[in-house]
């Protein structure tokens, strides 16, 4: 029988729609919990002696967390280029925005700080300052050498376990990437937070590969069910 939560667990959700928080909405309220839909996230709520969970974009979730004293967890972005080269298959190096040189594209570049400009594939040095425009050289990215991967896989971790995964781009064996996350869990870094999101690719060419680790608190299914894990969301926010 599924565990059921005291109405005091409540949720803290973007107040504008969107069809992945409520179907978390909804499996946290089937679960026993309270959700309320924050409009005005800079202003600090008035909630009472709750325990309180966030889920939503990053904006929203740290302001609150900063008003209400919650404790975001989330894994750091240098932390994968530190695994080894088995689990990432690729060249991975933290630098600094002055530091990259012509010669390193085309390359994968994510901001250190989330969401500050977008993390994708560039072409050029030129293209790159485009979308660094008005930041500073000492911006801290993690840049990595570009993988063709055919199918890509979301996985919500929990202390240690996977609690669902699901293909989001190309189709393939469930029970092969839950088996190769696991063999990963069994080894990985002990200061991975107990709950967090792991994606990975697969390349006909290098196998699996871990490709991201993101925050639970603000990231999407992406085909996962919410009902199976909203006790990651839950631990990722306290």
């Amino acid at each position: 029988m599924m565990e059921q939560w005291r109405a005091e667990v409540v949720l803290l959700i973007p107040a504008k729609y969107d069809s992945e928080r409520e179907a978390v909405a909804r499996a946290w309220v089937a679960r026993g919990g309270k959700v309320l839909s924050i409009a005005k996230f800079w202003k600090r709520p008035e909630l009472g002696e709750v325990e309180v969970s966030l889920y939503g974009f990053d904006t929203f979730c740290q302001v609150l967390a900063q008003q209400l004293g919650v404790v975001l967890e989330s894994p750091r972005e240098e932390l994968l280029a530190q695994l080894a080269k088995r689990w990432v298959k690729r060249r991975m190096v933290r630098q600094r925005l002055g530091e990259l040189a012509e010669r390193a594209f085309p390359c994968f570049v994510k901001p250190l700080v989330p969401k500050s400009f977008p993390a994708a594939v560039y072409a050029s040095r030129k293209a790159l300052a485009e979308a660094t425009q008005g930041l500073g050289m000492e911006v801290g990215l993690m840049v990595s050498e570009v993988v063709v991967v055919e199918r890509e896989v979301r996985c919500f971790v929990l202390a240690g376990k996977v609690l669902d995964l699901a293909f989001y781009e190309g189709e393939g064996e469930v029970a092969l990437a839950r088996e190769w996350v696991q063999t990963f869990l069994a080894v990985a870094p002990a200061e991975l937070p107990r709950a967090y999101v792991q994606d990975l690719g697969f390349s006909a060419a290098r196998g699996w590969i871990n490709m991201e680790m993101n925050a639970a608190w603000g990231a999407g299914l992406n085909g996962c069910q919410a009902e199976r894990v909203i006790a990651a969301i839950r631990a990722a926010s306290h």
